[in-house]
């Protein structure tokens, strides 16, 4: 064909089926051509330019060398620490000897008003021989996960234990407190998740919430009718979007408060639970073995049973006088914390021995409900001392074995009440009684609570103990306010 017709005209042929071909296309999508052309100029241009060689630097001499390894500064592993975090490390006493009714600190005994030793049984002989037989069995610690050669007889014996003792249809153990409630938190409420937060839990509840990433509401300490406040406000966006969200949502509170030495209104937060159909995920570390008939809670103290609380938690590391915690409720719930509680899967499991000690604590517990009483009455019979402390005011409620006192006239700078009490705790040690100040994170602190000295009452302290302890802080108190006055005047 191109011997017949010429070459000239196979090219005009061709050149004229391109033309025809391109004036199509401007025609039927001209914006499609530009991008596609602008592809072709950029590839082309792209193709014709020199490659980019990198310049090679000079090596660095041993002088240069030198000189910036001399120049150099590493950066800190943390932030500085603030005057408030200094005075803390500074006051810190030394105890030799166990944390028992009395305590030897800096060499003196004292009575202890300070540890959270609620049932005494720091010290319990028989505890001490059955944890020295388990350790010399087991040895000292586990060495694994639970789920990596760390689960142990005596740990699954514990957690049938907690769960026989509350009455819940199984429990799961932690190797540390304060990691239970800030691990079940974030295993349960996830980043669309709602939580609506009494202002005044401890700092372990307020990590946990962190944590979790949900988002998060806060009610004025114990006000029932905030609490409801914020559930109708919810309610009623759900109603302005018409259809509720598919999320979780928790009302988070303790049971009783280790900030406030009072207890949450768990009959009346049940109520609405079940009105606005809520979860209640509750810490109750310093209300086990303190609160109810028998030291159950705080759900047995109103009378309410254990499957209206979804999620309970509590140390073991208080009133039972070892460590770890646990957490009590249904089957399902205690599943899923076993693949989805970070301090479950990715800690150490509790030492046998340690184990072994919180089993026997609750054992004492079930078959001496007495002391339940007799903590109970030292702390009524303190609530009455304290009323005439003059100077400090008493924080939390009648019977609660944990008590704040506080300045009834602060300072305009907290750090002047923190100086002022701690004062008062090292008067106090050398008059053999035991004291602390409350102490707190406070960059941590959602609402941080006033200055304070805790109280911890034991159900092993006598009344003339205590009678004599507080007619001399009262003492000790009337003569620092007095001096105080006179720098003032």
């Amino acid at each position: 064909v191109v011997a017949a017709m010429g070459s000239s005209s196979v090219f005009s042929l061709c050149f004229e089926w391109v033309t025809q071909f391109l004036w199509l296309l401007v025609e039927s999508d001209p914006h499609h051509l530009f991008v596609e052309t602008v592809f072709v100029v950029v590839i082309v241009y792209l193709l014709v330019q020199k490659s980019y060689n990198i310049k090679k630097e000079a090596p660095l001499t041993e002088e240069e060398i030198d000189q910036l390894v001399a120049e150099w500064e590493p950066e800190p592993l943390g932030p500085p620490l603030s005057e408030a975090e200094k005075f803390n490390l500074q006051t810190i006493p030394l105890v030799s000897g166990p944390n028992d009714v009395h305590v030897l600190i800096n060499g003196i005994s004292c009575l202890n008003l300070a540890a959270l030793n609620f049932l005494g049984l720091v010290g319990n002989k028989e505890i001490e021989a059955e944890c020295a037989a388990v350790m010399r069995k087991y040895g000292v610690g586990s060495c694994g996960p639970r789920g990596f050669y760390g689960t142990m007889d005596i740990h699954l014996d514990l957690e049938k234990r907690v769960a026989q003792f509350l009455g819940t249809e199984d429990s799961i153990l932690y190797s540390y407190g304060i990691s239970t409630i800030s691990s079940a938190i974030p295993a349960f409420a996830k980043r669309d998740d709602i939580v609506i937060c009494d202002e005044g839990v401890c700092d372990a509840v307020q990590t946990g919430v962190h944590l979790s990433r949900c988002k998060v509401r806060w009610f004025r300490h114990n006000d029932v009718e905030h609490l409801e406040q914020h559930m109708k406000d919810i309610q009623n966006e759900d109603r302005r979007t018409k259809r509720r969200k598919l999320n979780r949502r928790f009302v988070v509170v303790e049971g009783l408060y280790q900030n406030c030495g009072d207890i949450a209104p768990l009959d009346k937060i049940v109520e609405l639970r079940n009105q606005y159909k809520w979860r209640i995920i509750m810490d109750d570390s310093a209300a086990f073995g303190t609160l109810g008939a028998t030291g159950r809670g705080t759900c047995e103290h109103f009378g309410v049973p254990v499957s209206e609380v979804e999620v309970i938690c509590f140390s073991l590391g208080l009133a039972m006088a070892a460590e770890g915690g646990a957490c009590a409720g249904s089957m399902p719930m205690v599943n899923h914390q076993r693949l989805s509680g970070a301090g479950y899967c990715f800690s150490a499991s509790l030492p046998p021995f340690v184990a072994k000690a919180a089993c026997l604590g609750i054992d004492y517990l079930d078959e001496n409900p007495q002391c339940v009483s007799r903590l109970r009455e030292n702390a009524e019979y303190a609530w009455d001392l304290l009323q005439d402390l003059k100077g400090l005011q008493v924080v939390g409620i009648k019977g609660s074995p944990l008590l704040h006192l506080t300045p009834v006239h602060r300072s305009k700078e907290r750090q002047e009440d923190e100086d002022r009490l701690q004062e008062l705790v090292e008067r106090a040690r050398e008059k053999r009684i035991a004291l602390t100040r409350a102490r707190y994170v406070l960059s941590r602190e959602h609402l941080a609570p006033p200055p304070s000295i805790r109280i911890a009452l034991c159900a092993r302290h006598t009344k003339e103990e205590l009678r004599s302890a507080f007619n001399t802080l009262q003492l000790l108190v009337e003569d620092m306010f007095q001096r105080v006055n006179t720098d003032h005047s």
